[in-house]
């Protein structure tokens, strides 16, 4: 063999890639892609998460609006009839019954004729009420005279997929007469 084979063998082996290099490329380039699919699905379902627990969070606050806003316009003591806790809310018309009840893990609102599911996925609902004496569960028809100084409305959240259980616990100071 002479110099210029030589030297043409060597130039010509330099000027590509064998296939193990390739098949090694592939191979890195397929565990990159990879990883980067399971980075996006990673991030889609903690944005479904966050999305899902957003909307929770909005429902609780918009419910829990209504009820501290029926307390507060109320025009006589709540009390309790049953599973219903009903109060008179001032209107245009004049006092409107309001009537709160909890019905296959859903808290309604009833008022006008209307019965409107407010929040879902409620395990329990209790309402107590701050006499002069401290909190009570009933009032008794001699507290009635009397309106109590605060209502508490605590909601036993049912777990969910994509919404986790838990308490939430409000207390709503009502205007003085």
């Amino acid at each position: 063999m002479n110099q210029a084979e030589g030297q043409d063998r060597s130039v010509a082996g330099e000027s590509g890639f064998t296939l193990i290099e390739l098949m090694i490329s592939l191979a890195l380039f397929a565990l990159i892609s990879l990883a980067g699919v399971r980075m996006v699905e990673s991030i889609a379902g903690i944005s479904e998460r966050t999305a899902g627990r957003a909307d929770r969070l909005g429902e609780l606050q918009r419910a829990l609006f209504l009820i501290t806003a029926d307390l507060e316009q109320a025009q006589a003591v709540p009390r309790r009839e049953g599973m219903r806790t009903i109060l008179m809310r001032a209107s245009a018309a004049g006092p409107q019954p309001v009537a709160y009840s909890l019905r296959n893990n859903t808290l309604f609102r009833a008022a006008g004729g209307n019965d409107q599911a407010i929040v879902g996925d409620v395990a329990a609902a209790r309402w107590r009420f701050l006499t002069k004496d401290g909190w009570v569960d009933q009032l008794s028809d001699a507290e009635d005279a009397q309106r109590p100084r605060a209502v508490e409305i605590i909601l036993e959240l049912a777990a969910r997929p994509n919404r986790r259980s838990g308490t939430i616990r409000r207390v709503i100071e009502l205007p003085g007469e």
